[in-house]
């Protein structure tokens, strides 16, 4: 009776994991970055990071992760960069992106927007409780569709 107890509990556990969703925090400021993974672990997401365009895009091709929240403005690659090359490539063409950025007063939202970025969230007056939100309601309409 323990045994099959722990058995449960080891695939109640494994189930969870599995059904888990899997994003990727792609910004090379690492506070922010760091604040936001915190809130979406609490969350219950798997949540991975990188703090450059090269090991963002890596990460994005190992991972296949269920989001990708992307920074626009990263020195060596761009998050606009980043989005071109998923869009071109027929397995992560599917990988829903939502750009995140402080530079609302500049073209880069609305281009990422056209490039296929679902949405733009401004990082600025935002704390990692409002991206939390975001997300849950991200995952939420989405189980909806499917």
């Amino acid at each position: 009776m323990h045994l099959k107890f722990r058995l449960r509990k080891q695939v109640d556990y494994l189930t969870l994991t599995l059904m888990r969703n899997k994003v990727l925090i792609v910004d090379d400021e690492t506070l922010v970055a760091n604040m936001y993974k915190a809130a979406l672990v609490a969350g219950g997401y798997d949540v991975y990071s990188a703090v450059s365009g090269d090991e963002g895009l890596a990460k994005i091709k190992s991972l296949k992760p269920d989001l990708v929240l992307l920074d626009i403005l990263m020195p060596n690659m761009s998050g606009l960069e980043i989005l071109d090359y998923m869009r071109a490539d027929a397995t992560l063409s599917g990988i829903p992106v939502v750009m995140l950025t402080n530079l609302n007063w500049t073209p880069d939202p609305k281009i990422a927007l056209d490039k296929g970025a679902l949405e733009v969230w401004l990082k600025a007056g935002n704390k990692p409780q409002d991206l939390l939100s975001k997300v849950n309601s991200f995952f939420a309409a989405r189980k909806g569709v499917n």
